[in-house]
């Protein structure tokens, strides 16, 4: 996501070298600083200073750590039959939409009610 660790310093220093290639390996989350050069932005801001992008941009698609939503339903149904008391799961990861689907599907397959929180909101739990 380009948000945080050494890739901050590597991208501003080198996102303006027309001989630089970024290659993105995965998922890239709408509104973060990898989304915007994935995206195409000609100029970003990168610990508040203005870099130009002259690299050359490119993507793998396909490639995750994370599980497809056929995995975490198996996963749940799995870790439901350890715990017959599971009564609810939070939705925190992810883009909204596909959050959305997912939650359908397990409240459908699963009979688990899902909670989607709003950004900084608190639950008490």
């Amino acid at each position: 996501m380009s948000s945080g660790g050494r890739i901050i310093h590597h991208e501003k220093l080198y996102l303006s070298d027309f001989e630089t290639i970024v290659l993105f390996i995965g998922f890239q989350v709408k509104g973060t600083l990898g989304r915007q050069i994935r995206d195409g932005a000609k100029k970003v801001k990168i610990d508040g200073d203005p870099v130009a992008i002259s690299a050359e941009v490119r993507e793998i698609s396909g490639y995750s750590a994370h599980a497809d939503q056929n995995k975490i339903v198996e996963w749940l149904k799995a870790t439901k039959d350890k715990s017959p008391n599971l009564k609810k799961i939070f939705m925190v990861h992810g883009e909204i939409e596909p959050i959305k689907i997912l939650s359908k599907r397990i409240e459908k397959d699963l009979g688990i009610k899902t909670y989607t929180p709003e950004e900084k909101e608190t639950v008490n739990v």
